[in-house]
């Protein structure tokens, strides 16, 4: 029998290494969409306007952090990454 993840523990080096690895690939995706679409405004601008293409933060990159960093032990990096986009 497997020994389950305890999320109350705190995150081992690795885990946590692998998990800021994962985070960090989902937001260059995002931002090299999002790069594309700004290189392609003029072509795209009709699909961004009517939200055919639409760019989100919420969806494209919280909501896949949140998936990502799941746990007690990751709490403290989904508390400081929602309150830092609350605070400029």
């Amino acid at each position: 029998m497997g020994k389950d993840e305890d999320t109350s523990e705190i995150a081992s080096a690795e885990v946590l290494e692998e998990r800021v690895s994962q985070a960090l690939a989902v937001v260059r995706e995002v931002r090299d969409l999002w790069q594309g679409w700004l290189h392609g405004v003029e072509a795209l601008f009709p699909q961004l306007q009517d939200h055919t293409l639409r760019s989100s933060w919420k969806t494209q990159i919280k909501a896949s952090l949140q998936t990502i960093f799941t746990g007690a032990a990751f709490q403290p990096i989904l508390d400081e990454y929602g309150h830092s986009q609350t605070h400029p």
